[in-house]
């Protein structure tokens, strides 16, 4: 786990798991522990039209992408590589 305790996520189970998840998110970004930045690559490794964030740790300074479900997408919550 990294100082902004994210771990990934490889599918969200609800709607509303996805919703409390980028709440909890938006409360890093609010308390200036994280960043969202520009997304670094081109989009052909998710679903087309997929709605994808990316996000940096400011004390570790890892980025990690968030990518909303879309069913029967569940959705992503992982590191960049």
């Amino acid at each position: 786990m990294n100082p902004c305790n994210w771990e990934a996520i490889h599918g969200f189970d609800t709607p509303g798991e996805y919703r409390r998840f980028c709440v909890w998110l938006e409360l890093q970004i609010a308390n200036d522990m994280v960043e969202e930045i520009p997304i670094g690559h081109s989009k052909k490794e998710v679903p087309s039209g997929s709605d994808e964030r990316w996000f940096r740790c400011k004390e570790s300074d890892e980025v990690w992408r968030l990518v909303a479900p879309d069913a029967p997408f569940r959705g992503f919550w992982a590191a960049v590589e």
